[in-house]
């Protein structure tokens, strides 16, 4: 599942904060969450905090030449303080082995990570009894899953945007980010990809996705959970459509 990144700013002081509203760096008066970095051992930890509780909700190691991404074990902690999972991650910041819990403190269920895309997992009731076909994660979609997707884009998506802005004939790929909120609202939408070519691509897809319809949230053992989504869009000017808009 998606996790927060950041971007830290270093200064001479021992202690850095940044502030948070879900994934995206903020400041304090809009912030729900905060972190706290400092030096343990050489190593750059970070500590983050709910702002309105003052309470734990992550703690674990950033790697201070990787702007601020997660290294190691780190821990997730529910806002009454309940250790949530411990995610295990690599030099890229992948989190690459899983662990959820229940609110007991026994293990729900497990992930790790394979080559491919491929998978282990495990998940066990709370008497400790390994359960079968067991869905852990289920990433945020679009309602209608990729044809729905696809349907919606083509009723609503100005396709002509790309040869109309002048590009010349070629593909244009606009990367997105956005947020999954645990209802499935849409929000924080913001291209991370702007093909050079077509910077009015990019404002086209925000555009359809702040004015589209909630998604269907992520969930982590069958609980929504907020989501980081990313999709990649791409506009197409064909040699025949360059033709017929010079011709008009």
């Amino acid at each position: 599942m998606a996790t927060a990144t950041c971007v830290i700013g270093f200064s001479q002081a021992d202690t850095t904060l940044i502030y948070f509203s879900g994934y995206q760096e903020t400041t304090k008066d809009n912030a729900d969450s905060y972190i706290k970095f400092y030096k343990q051992d050489n190593v750059l930890h970070g500590k983050q905090y709910f702002m309105r509780t003052g309470t734990l909700k992550s703690e674990g190691n950033y790697g201070e030449e990787k702007n601020g991404k997660l290294i190691g074990p780190v821990k997730y902690y529910s806002e009454k303080g309940i250790l949530i999972s411990i995610q295990l991650y690599n030099d890229s910041s992948e989190a690459v082995e899983r662990t959820y819990y229940y609110d007991d403190g026994k293990k729900q269920s497990w992930i790790l990570a394979g080559a491919q895309g491929k998978s282990d997992q495990k998940c066990w009731d709370r008497a400790g009894n390994e359960k079968l076909n067991c869905v852990i994660e289920k990433e945020a979609r679009f309602k209608g899953g990729a044809s729905g997707w696809s349907s919606f884009l083509e009723e609503n998506l100005d396709a002509s945007i790309a040869a109309e802005s002048g590009a010349p004939v070629g593909h244009y790929a606009v990367t997105v980010q956005f947020i999954v909120s645990k209802d499935g609202a849409v929000s924080n939408v913001k291209p991370i990809g702007t093909p050079a070519g077509c910077p009015p691509c990019a404002t086209e897809v925000v555009r359809v996705l702040n004015a589209g319809p909630n998604w269907e949230p992520a969930t982590v053992n069958d609980e929504p959970v907020l989501y980081q989504a990313i999709q990649k869009i791409t506009f197409v000017v064909e040699e025949e459509k360059k033709r017929r808009r010079k011709r008009n």
